[in-house]
């Protein structure tokens, strides 16, 4: 939860805040794009692996040919 907060905070702040004319990568946007990127990486992988009953897992199973219902 620390760690949503903190690339959130950064990543609105460098597309529509105070650090939007600041460099990427001085202000922390692109590290923070890149650690959520890792870790819904990390959570795709888990719910590829093991599905549960949740929404990352419908996404998942309906990217690897699934489908989505209704």
């Amino acid at each position: 939860r620390d760690d949503f907060k903190r690339w959130s905070d950064r990543i609105v702040a460098g597309t529509t805040g105070s650090a939007r004319t600041l460099d990427p990568v001085a202000s922390g946007f692109a590290g923070a794009m890149g650690d959520l990127a890792e870790y819904i990486r990390g959570v795709v992988a888990e719910r590829s692996a093991r599905p549960g009953e949740d929404l990352v897992s419908v996404l998942v199973a309906a990217h690897d040919g699934g489908g989505l219902s209704a």
